[in-house]
C-alpha cells in the first residue's frame, strides 16, 4: 500500500526538483563507478532509470520509497541505488538488477544478497536481539572504511609511482597524536 507523503501535493515543483536531482545525482554515481572500476557502460539512459524510480515510487514524485530489509517508507533523499545481486557476485549492470534500499540498510549491507542479508537480521532478530543494533553498526562501519579504501587506492597508486608514498607515510609517523599529550 504505497501513498503519498504529500510534500508533492502543496509543493509540487518542490517534488519535481527533488526528484530530478536525486535521481541524475545516483545515476550519475552510478556511470562514475562503472567508468572508475573499468566496467562496460550502464546499459540504459537517465530518462529510463527515471522511469523505473518513478515506477517505485507509485507513479509520483513525492511517492515513498519501500524498503525490503528494515520494511519502512523513505523519502527520495534517502534512496542509495543498489545492485540486488552485487556486481562482484556476477550480477547485471541493466534496470533488472537495480534495487532501492534505504541508504543505511544498503551502507551496512556491503556486498550481500537479499536473501543472506536477510538471514543475517533474522538471526540476529530470533537469536541475539540485544546485540543486533551494535553488529549492524559495525557492519555498517566496517563497508564504509572498505569504500574508503577502494576510494584511495587510486591516489595510493600514484604515490607509490612517484616514490612519495613512504616519504608520505614519515612523515605522518613523525607528527606527534594527539593521545600522546
Amino acid at each position: 500500500m504505497k501513498q503519498s507523503i504529500k510534500a508533492g501535493a502543496l509543493f509540487p515543483q518542490a517534488a519535481r526538483t527533488d526528484f530530478m536531482t536525486v535521481t541524475r545525482t545516483r545515476y550519475q554515481s552510478m556511470v562514475d563507478r562503472a567508468k572508475r572500476k573499468e566496467l562496460p557502460p550502464i546499459p540504459f539512459s537517465l530518462e529510463e532509470f527515471r522511469a523505473e524510480m518513478l515506477s517505485v515510487m507509485g507513479g509520483k514524485e513525492d511517492g515513498p520509497i519501500y524498503c525490503r530489509y528494515c520494511k519502512r517508507y523513505f523519502a527520495t533523499h534517502e534512496v542509495a541505488v543498489d545492485h540486488a545481486t552485487p556486481l562482484s557476485r556476477g550480477g547485471s549492470q541493466g534496470l533488472a538488477n537495480i534495487d532501492y534500499p534505504c541508504a543505511q540498510d544498503n551502507n551496512r549491507k556491503g556486498s550481500l544478497t537479499l536473501l543472506e542479508y536477510n538471514a543475517l537480521l533474522a538471526f540476529l532478530d530470533t537469536q541475539h536481539p540485544l546485540m543486533r543494533q551494535d553488529v549492524l553498526s559495525r557492519l555498517e562501519k566496517a563497508n564504509q572504511l572498505a569504500a574508503g579504501a577502494r576510494r584511495n587506492q587510486a591516489l595510493i597508486a600514484e604515490f607509490k609511482k612517484i616514490g612519495q608514498w613512504g616519504k608520505k607515510k614519515q612523515k605522518q609517523q613523525a607528527q606527534p597524536e594527539l593521545d600522546d599529550f
